[in-house]
């Protein structure tokens, strides 16, 4: 049954943030998906990057290797940062995008002043600078596709910006994952050939006709 669900998780990923390796152990995030302006009304150019650390190291493979596997309650820590590439300042958000396949494995952990908080349970999670919430269902034409946790940052990104204070978080492997064979999460010999598909976006808008950035996503048209 599962290796059906890894079937449909290779078809979802293309030029998207993977995890885990060839020998069925975690592996790295290896790209993000940027938001292009394409000249539609409000929305801004930005890029995204992923690290490890807020020392901006990126992942390798060694990271996971063969003596740090893939196993349930494992916690995989990563530093995300979106710069403002557009020509004005802007609202600015991150969308953390799981494959609804593994939306009860695969979750978003929050440390920090938030770490309390579990968005999944409370459906806000809130502080000075980010806003957290939770969608358990995303379709994508008409099929639930995905679950997304969406980071506003209340914070304007000025042209050129950089995102900061980002609230450290971690992927997390849920308890359940224990009846799951994790080396299924595996990537091919190519780490384009991965099967767990998590995304991260940066998406962007101009803050000028909007008092906030919750307002400003409001009627956001999302891209995967």
């Amino acid at each position: 049954m599962y290796r059906k669900i890894r079937i449909t998780a290779i078809a979802m990923v293309l030029a998207v943030i993977c995890i885990a390796s060839s020998s069925g152990t975690l592996s790295y995030f290896t790209d993000t998906d940027d938001a292009e302006n394409n000249f539609v009304v409000g929305r801004v150019a930005s890029s995204v990057s992923v690290y490890k650390d807020t020392n901006k190291t990126a992942f390798s493979e060694a990271d996971y290797g063969g003596n740090n596997p893939l196993v349930p309650k494992k916690e995989i820590d990563y530093f995300v940062e979106a710069e403002n590439t557009g020509n004005i300042e802007a609202y600015q958000r991150f969308r953390i995008v799981i494959p609804i396949t593994l939306k009860d494995v695969i979750s978003l952990k929050l440390y920090g002043n938030l770490s309390s908080c579990d968005v999944k349970v409370n459906d806000v999670c809130e502080n000075e600078d980010y806003k957290v919430t939770y969608d358990d269902s995303v379709e994508v034409e008409s099929v639930p596709t995905y679950a997304e946790y969406y980071i506003e940052s209340k914070n304007i990104l000025a042209k050129d910006g950089k995102t900061a204070n980002w609230p450290t978080s971690a992927l997390y492997i849920e308890e359940n994952a224990e009846n799951i064979d994790l080396s299924e999460l595996a990537c091919g010999e190519s780490s384009n050939n991965c099967t767990l598909g998590v995304k991260v976006y940066s998406d962007t808008i101009q803050t000028y006709g909007f008092d906030n950035v919750s307002s400003a996503f409001v009627n956001f048209t999302e891209t995967y």
